[in-house]
């Protein structure tokens, strides 16, 4: 009795897992790029029409790492490395050791498909007066002389021929739509007017660029054309627009969208400010597409400073960069002590003083050292001041000078 019962369920098991369906997959081209959230795994994208798919791998799958992401795509998040992978669907017999070598951060992009799912085709017919113009279908040049088989599907068509208006549309074949007629038409000008919010920008219609910037009219043949829209600091326009000729004016006004962030940078008066080598007019709301900057701070007598930072759309940005002045020190003493120092540096620094004096932290260079005092011939030399250093001068005037001093053109006897 229990043989029996075996042999029941076993041929049961048989008969239904003869009735299962064949699967079948073929690569695609991807152009995903993952982000850093996916730097130590691999992903495996699955599209397919078959509901509820399943999925194994020799190196083992963890919890959450299956997930369809839209309807009929399915993301699996794999370890690095040679991997033997398993799919499995409900009335289909599993498709098993699909073998790829999975890389940390890449796309390996499958299409499952039922393997005795045929697509269907029809023939169908077009009719295009007047003859002789160029027909594409799908992106295809088709001669529609004959009959031509195509997909039940939606698809599309361009038509072009000289002096009559460019057809360009979608259509859809069915059981019950196979015929396509087409009558082309003599084009007619239109005015058109193209504006823009901010105005400024270039126009092109049809890969044909517009004389002048928006807001900017000229005048086309109806018909359906590509419109591109490009301005400085802005994304892009590119879309299709019909010219119509039941209109006064075929208008077309377009907002665009900022494609740049702001940056201000506080510096020291006077610093030279760099912007990816350069040199920077404004320092405050500068205007700067999405891109990484390298700012470079520089000023006589400072060491230079940079840094770099991302700029994104849309975001005010803020940098504190302030130099520090490269200094040394002068300690001069003098006879007689009550002797008038005068320090006159190539940069424009003056100090002053009277009697032995100490100029600490001042501004590295060259510096012109003038000692004076009644009754003393005036004592005057070049001193070079370096980074860090202290110069130490001791000046002795010699006597003989005037009670006031010498003047220009004085001559003494």
């Amino acid at each position: 009795m229990n043989r029996l019962i075996a042999i029941l369920m076993l041929l049961s098991a048989t008969t239904a897992y003869s009735q299962l369906r064949e699967m079948a997959y073929e690569e695609m081209s991807s152009t995903i790029v993952l982000d850093n959230s996916f730097i130590d795994k691999g992903v495996l994208i699955v599209v397919s029409p078959i509901a509820k798919l399943s999925f194994k791998s020799t190196r083992g799958i963890k919890t959450g790492s299956v997930y369809e992401k839209e309807a009929g795509i399915w993301w699996v998040e794999l370890d690095p490395g040679v991997n033997m992978i398993d799919i499995f669907a409900e009335g289909f017999l599993p498709i098993e050791n699909i073998r790829h070598n999975f890389i940390k951060r890449q796309v390996w992009k499958i299409k499952v498909t039922p393997l005795t799912e045929k697509v269907n085709q029809l023939l169908v017919k077009f009719r295009v007066e007047p003859s002789g113009a160029n027909i594409r279908i799908d992106g295809k040049t088709v001669d529609v002389s004959n009959n031509i088989v195509l997909n039940i599907s939606e698809h599309d068509i361009e038509i072009v021929k000289s002096g009559y208006v460019t057809v360009k549309e979608k259509f859809t074949v069915s059981n019950n739509n196979i015929y396509f007629e087409y009558l082309l038409k003599k084009p007619e000008l239109c005015v058109v007017e193209v504006s823009s919010n901010p105005s400024g920008a270039e126009v092109w219609i049809d890969g044909v660029k517009l004389s002048g910037v928006t807001p900017v009219s000229d005048f086309f043949n109806s018909g359906n054309y590509t419109i591109k829209i490009t301005r400085d600091k802005y994304l892009s326009v590119n879309e299709n627009i019909t010219i119509d000729l039941e209109r006064d004016k075929n208008s077309f006004d377009y907002k665009l969208e900022p494609n740049f962030g702001w940056l201000t940078i506080n510096t020291n008066s006077g610093a030279a400010v760099y912007l990816n080598n350069n040199l920077a007019s404004e320092l405050r709301n500068i205007e700067l597409s999405p891109q990484t900057v390298n700012i470079r701070i520089e000023k006589a007598k400072c060491s230079p400073k940079q840094t770099s930072l991302i700029i994104r759309k849309g975001a005010r940005e803020s940098v504190d960069l302030f130099l520090d002045e490269q200094v040394g020190t002068i300690a001069i003493s003098v006879d007689p002590p009550d002797a008038q120092i005068e320090l006159n540096g190539d940069a424009g620094e003056h100090y002053t003083a009277i009697g032995t004096k100490i100029f600490s932290s001042i501004p590295i260079g060259r510096y012109k050292l003038e000692v004076t005092s009644k009754g003393y011939k005036t004592d005057k030399k070049m001193l070079n001041l370096k980074v860090d250093a202290t110069l130490r001068e001791r000046i002795t005037l010699e006597e003989g000078g005037g009670s006031e001093g010498s003047l220009p053109g004085m001559v003494f006897v």
